[in-house]
């Protein structure tokens, strides 16, 4: 049995056996000291000076049924991603959902906050007791895994109770719908909603825009994950139409890569070789078309016969085209 769990223990990658670690040792500090929540959550009204709750706040958990599904979301999602991204790409990815959803909560308490206090005293009073709650959970970091998995492996496919199955690059977008609704439904939206949104949106632009590829480029371009995809086909144009706006107002912008084709002109690294482009290449045409008929007419001037026979005509064709190449191979040679 010792066997079994050493075995099982380091088959899991080690960036995942911290987050497990990490999330077990905030739970059991909870016990024993009921005020570390506190200290260690994100208090809205005095992050600015407990800066280092950005980070806590997404790895503690309160309730014992919290700790088990964020352990299977870390055991699970985060052994699956790390086998695909590797460990560094997975600890930044998760580091950017977690200030995300961070700033996010912080944005969001402030501006409810904001919205109350000029409605109703009531509201206000409510919104005031937001910005003292302690906001926890694991639900970012849940948010940037599922993320991930749709930029690495977004046609696999997940099956649930037997009969539902779908896509991996759904899951996102369905875990945002069912926080939105048990946040509803269970008056937790505050607790819940911005830390999914804010690392959805975090781990997405890492992995969309900076995230370092093979060669000079960064990001993944395409339109399989674009922040469109994320959202149903009916609005998937406006919210393209919502990313173009932002890009261009961020000038963020995924770096486009593409296979040179073979005689594209491009050297190692992408380079363009000189005089590869298209006007040096009609040029050189032109200078071959010329020598070819200079040839032509100094053929005809040392009283070759004006109607050759079909075979003295391929000959010749033959002939005047390997002197065509060759005049071509020496322009490209001094070009």
């Amino acid at each position: 049995m010792r066997a079994r769990l050493e075995a099982a223990a380091g088959s899991v990658p080690p960036v995942t056996r911290g987050l497990i670690g990490t999330l077990i040792s905030g739970y059991l500090i909870q016990l024993i000291f009921p005020a570390a929540k506190t200290h260690l959550g994100l208090v809205v009204g005095r992050f600015l000076v407990s800066p280092w709750t950005i980070v806590t706040s997404g790895l503690l958990v309160d309730s014992s049924i919290e700790l088990l599904t964020s352990l299977a979301a870390a055991a699970v999602l985060g052994r699956a991603v790390e086998g695909q991204l590797g460990g560094r790409e997975t600890l930044v990815t998760l580091c950017s959902a977690l200030v995300g959803a961070s700033l996010c909560a912080w944005v969001w308490v402030t501006a409810t906050f904001a919205v109350a206090v000029s409605t109703s005293s009531t509201a206000a009073a409510r919104a005031g007791d937001a910005l003292y709650d302690p906001i926890l959970g694991f639900h970012g970091a849940t948010a940037a895994l599922l993320v991930a998995l749709k930029q690495v492996v977004p046609e696999n496919e997940v099956t649930l109770f037997s009969h539902f199955s779908f896509r991996f690059k759904y899951l996102p977008s369905l875990f945002v719908l069912v926080a939105a609704v048990f946040g509803v439904l269970t008056g937790r939206t505050l607790r819940t909603l911005p830390f999914v949104v804010g690392g959805t949106l975090a781990s997405w632009a890492y992995l969309r825009f900076v995230q370092p590829q093979a060669g000079s480029g960064r990001g993944t371009p395409g339109a399989d994950f674009s922040f469109a995809s994320f959202f149903p086909e009916p609005v998937a144009p406006l919210a393209e139409q919502l990313a173009v706006l932002c890009s261009r107002l961020t000038g963020l912008r995924a770096a486009e890569r593409s296979v040179p084709s073979v005689g594209s002109g491009l050297g190692l690294g992408g380079a363009v070789l000189p005089g590869t482009g298209a006007a040096d290449a009609a040029r050189r045409r032109e200078r071959g078309q010329r020598a070819l008929e200079e040839r032509l007419g100094l053929a005809e001037e040392a009283g070759l016969p004006r109607g050759p026979t079909r075979g003295a005509s391929a000959t010749s064709l033959h002939q005047g085209s390997v002197e065509l190449q060759g005049d071509v191979q020496k322009e490209i040679t001094v070009a």
